[in-house]
C-alpha cells in the first residue's frame, strides 16, 4: 500500500527535485505540490488529505505555522504534517510543533533520513531531526524554559523518557505494566502538563528540560 504524499514548498526548483525524489520511491506517491498554504488549501476543497504533508516554514500568502494550524482545522489528527526547513533555531521548531507540525527536518538532511522522517510520524506520529535535537539541548545553557513547567510525576516521567525513545503506546503500555487506554490517559496529561500538542512537542520539551538527551 503506498504512501499519500503532499508538498507544499515555494521554491519551484526545490519543490519539483522534492517530488521527483520520492515519486522514485516506490511506496511513496506524491498526489498534491503546492506554492503555498493557500494554495494548498484551495486544490484541497473536497478532497481527502494525503497521508504525509512536507510544509515548508517561510512561503508568501500563508507561511508555514498558520498553513499547519489551517491543515489541523480542516483535516483534523488523521494527516501527519512534517515540517522540511532550512532553518534549525529553536524557537521556529517550537512554532512549528506548537501549530500542531507532527516532526521536523532539515532541507540539508540526506534522502534516508527524510524517508525515515516520512515512516516515523506514520507509525509513532512523531520525528524530529538529530541535529535539531542537539540543538535545542544546547541552547538550554540555563536560560528559562520556552515551555509552561507544571511538575510531572515518577510515572509520567518514566512514559516521557519512553516516548522519546520512540516507543509505541503498545510498548509503552507491555513496559509499564499498564493498559493502553491508561498509557493514553498519561499521554494526555502529559500533553496538558507541558502545554504541547502532540509527541513531537513532548521530545521537544524533555529534550529542552534535560530530562531526555539525544
Amino acid at each position: 500500500m503506498s504512501i499519500s504524499i503532499s508538498i507544499i514548498e515555494d521554491h519551484e526548483i526545490f519543490r519539483k527535485a522534492l517530488a521527483n525524489l520520492l515519486s522514485d520511491r516506490e511506496e511513496l506517491e506524491v498526489q498534491i505540490t503546492a506554492s503555498n498554504g493557500r494554495d494548498f488549501l484551495d486544490q484541497m476543497l473536497g478532497k481527502e488529505p494525503t497521508d504525509v504533508i512536507l510544509v515548508d516554514f517561510e512561503m508568501p500568502l500563508m507561511d508555514g505555522p498558520e498553513t499547519v494550524k489551517q491543515i489541523r482545522k480542516n483535516f483534523g489528527n488523521k494527516v501527519k504534517v512534517l515540517t522540511l526547513s532550512i532553518h534549525k533555531e529553536p524557537r521556529l521548531v517550537n512554532e512549528m510543533l506548537d501549530a500542531g507540525a507532527n516532526g521536523f527536518v532539515t532541507k540539508d538532511a540526506s534522502s534516508d533520513e527524510l524517508f525515515l522522517a516520512i515512516r516515523r510520524v506514520l507509525d509513532i506520529e512523531f520525528y524530529i531531526s538529530p541535529l535539531i535535537s542537539k540543538q535545542i539541548y544546547t541552547k538550554k545553557d540555563g536560560k528559562k524554559s520556552l515551555f509552561k513547567k507544571d511538575p510531572l510525576s515518577d510515572s509520567e516521567l518514566e512514559m516521557l523518557k519512553l516516548i522519546c525513545e520512540q516507543k509505541t503506546n503498545k510498548e509503552i503500555s507491555d513496559s509499564l505494566n499498564i493498559t493502553i487506554n491508561t498509557a493514553n490517559t498519561y499521554r494526555n496529561r502529559l500533553l496538558q502538563k507541558t502545554g504541547m500538542k502532540n509527541s513531537a512537542g513532548l521530545v521537544v520539551y524533555a529534550i529542552q528540560e534535560g530530562i531526555f538527551r539525544i
